[in-house]
């Protein structure tokens, strides 16, 4: 049983949901009041033993009031449909404000929904800081529209409501408006409904005159969710001119031991070249980063940190005795933790409790933590690149991606520029992860449960926060249309000063 997972397991999950609800029979689902206060009632218990972190961000008595508030909301009838209840528990899920701890429709909120069915957002999207544009060409519109209403709401509006069902750590929000351009249409849908016709608003591109359009829905069938790319094909290499290079590492996922050496040979041949070709600056991108396996994060940022360094100060979890409910775990954490198909559900608590106990402590505090020989440590490498060094990091950047730069940012010289990474600088909550389906709602949701408290000692951004770079830099709508890396194209800029 494989404790230590620390890959982005949301997309597994996601994609599994996704090909459930393009399947969507036709079935009627009922759920009565009594029901949904036993899931809500699971639910808390859950979250309040497992979640080691649920209080960072929320204060406890803000977490009372909004469970005492659900509470009532399901005694008086105000909680009628799966849509309800979901909306419901998502506003109290994010805020605990873990990246690693999402929430997601069940099958329920798609019962009246035929798989050809024309009721979705058709467009896809992109922020561009926060401003909502056409990312494709669809039909009239064009890539790089702005689009300023859609049925009559502004997309401010939507984006506020949209919000408060997506986690990110602590306080940041570039995390959440990539996770929103991505899943648009469902979040839509979640919010407000199955659509026949959207109305907009728009400013198409390169013109400046609002115009008023219509298009009709389509189906889920076709939607795609990405599927993060094996190592191999997210790393590249190359030489910008004869004095600086260029290192793009979108991922920290390498899932075997046999990958995890091929990761770290490549990274020693690569600084082997930039030594023997006496290369002066480096430009590392890891903007779309959004995490991986431990110590891949730790190898690379050896290659930039000049000084022995470490990948956390402590990881603490508030119980061995886990996970409460193990009749509701999600089958996709069975599989994905690679638990024996000899062992029954009741065996799982103690085959967690042995692995946690292998690992970590009990300290004075009442919290575990794990054992100081188990924390990742690295010493500068023989081919430590002593140039000047660029990062270029963004709200994609996560989970192993952002303690990398957290690492990087707070222990080198290294000059970062782009935006503020959707993964905490000072912690985030991780590891561990859980994966729920509630018995009568069918919503499953997931929580990491161990605090990651990371090997910063610089107090360079508010409690909450993301790294943020030397240099904000977002590109323009017009850099957007015309796939005009503006990071990038500062940075060459910044070296040719």
């Amino acid at each position: 049983m494989s404790t230590y997972v620390n890959f982005s397991f949301r997309s597994i999950l996601q994609s599994a949901l996704l090909k459930m609800f393009f399947l969507i029979a036709s079935v009627c689902f009922s759920q009565t009041k009594e029901q949904y206060q036993q899931d809500l009632k699971i639910y808390k218990e859950i979250i309040e033993t497992s979640h080691t972190g649920i209080y960072l961000y929320t204060p406890k008595a803000a977490f009372d009031a909004l469970f005492k508030d659900a509470k009532a909301q399901i005694s008086t009838d105000k909680i009628t449909s799966a849509r309800d209840f979901f909306l419901l528990l998502a506003q109290i899920h994010t805020k605990i404000n873990c990246g690693h701890s999402s929430i997601f429709p069940s099958s329920k909120l798609f019962e009246n929904i035929e798989k050809d069915q024309k009721a979705f957002f058709p467009l896809i999207v992109k922020y561009i800081k926060d401003t909502l544009i056409v990312a494709k060409d669809y039909k009239s519109l064009k890539k790089g529209t702005q689009l300023l209403k859609i049925n009559n709401q502004s997309v401010a509006a939507i984006k506020k409501e949209a919000f408060k069902l997506i986690s990110s750590d602590g306080f940041n929000t570039t995390h959440k408006y990539h996770q929103l351009e991505e899943r648009f249409a469902e979040v839509y849908f979640i919010l407000y409904g199955a659509k026949e016709r959207f109305d907009l608003e728009v400013l198409p591109y390169g013109e400046g005159q609002l115009q008023q359009r219509t298009l009709e829905a389509v189906s889920p069938i076709t939607a795609a969710e990405s599927i993060e790319e094996p190592f191999e094909e997210a790393t590249e290499f190359e030489l910008i001119d004869e004095k600086t290079a260029l290192l793009t590492v979108n991922t920290f996922s390498t899932e075997t031991a046999k990958n995890q050496k091929k990761f770290f040979k490549f990274l020693k041949r690569t600084f082997k070249t930039i030594k023997k070709q006496n290369i002066k600056n480096l430009i590392v991108d890891v903007r779309e980063n959004t995490g991986g396996d431990d110590g891949n994060d730790m190898e690379l940022a050896s290659y930039l940190i000049n000084k022995p360094f470490k990948e956390n100060k402590f990881r603490k979890l508030n119980t061995n005795e886990l996970p409460i409910y193990p009749e509701y775990l999600h089958p996709q954490w069975i599989e994905m933790m690679d638990v024996p198909k000899n062992k029954v559900l009741g065996q799982i608590p103690e085959m967690l409790k042995e692995e946690i106990n292998k690992h970590f402590h009990l300290g004075e505090d009442g919290f575990y933590y794990k054992d100081e020989k188990h924390i990742i440590k690295r010493a500068p490498n023989n081919y430590l690149f002593s140039g000047t060094t660029y990062v270029l990091i963004g709200g994609k950047v996560f989970s192993g991606g952002s303690l990398f730069s957290a690492l990087v940012r707070d222990k080198s010289a290294a000059i970062f520029v782009g935006e503020e990474t959707g993964g905490g600088y000072y912690r985030h909550t991780g590891s561990i992860p859980l994966i729920y389906e509630l018995p009568n709602s069918l919503i499953p949701f997931s929580i990491s449960i161990v605090i990651n408290e990371q090997d910063v000692d610089q107090q360079l951004v508010p409690q909450g926060s993301g790294t943020r770079p030397h240099f904000e830099v977002y590109p323009t709508i017009k850099d957007y249309v015309n796939d005009r890396d503006t990071v990038l194209e500062f940075v060459k800029g910044q070296l040719k000063k």
